[in-house]
């Protein structure tokens, strides 16, 4: 079955996590205020204090949906906060759209230059995880290498 994630992370120096929640209209997955201990989304605790503030909402999918789709309908949603990610990064932060695609489903989508119009008008940096049981492209299932000339 295909599923994947498209993942709104913020990173700002000081700002409080509560304020972008506020500002973005949505919950945070996982969240921590600059000096705060650090913890796990379920709330355990790591080593150490958040260096900068973190956000972070996840929104899950799961089925026929295509990647780019969706995120178009995400950025839909983001776009009347064009003023508040300025800010963001007026202030030394930055935010990022990923996707967290399953490395053991064949899936794929393409980006509209529309969408990354919007993108870029907000200041989202684009960003891809991919997660475990990855196979090389190759038939002999070695790692292909590429050569950077």
């Amino acid at each position: 079955m295909k599923r994947f994630a498209i993942v709104l992370l913020v990173r700002h120096p000081s700002m409080d996590p509560k304020e972008i929640s506020r500002e973005l209209r949505l919950e945070a997955f996982s969240a921590g205020k600059v000096g705060d201990q650090r913890k796990t989304p379920k709330g355990t605790v790591l080593p150490g204090t958040w260096e900068r503030s973190s956000w972070n909402h996840v929104f899950e999918y799961e089925g026929e949906s295509k990647i780019f789709e969706e995120a178009e309908r995400v950025l839909s949603r983001l776009a009347s906060h064009k003023d508040f990610f300025a800010r963001i990064i007026n202030e030394g932060g930055y935010a990022e759209m990923y996707f967290q695609l399953p490395g053991d489903v064949n899936q794929g989508s393409s980006a509209k230059p529309s969408l990354l119009k919007v993108m870029a008008e907000l200041g989202l940096h684009l960003g891809v995880e991919v997660f475990p049981h990855f196979r090389p492209a190759s038939s002999s299932g070695k790692p292909v290498k590429v050569s950077r000339n």
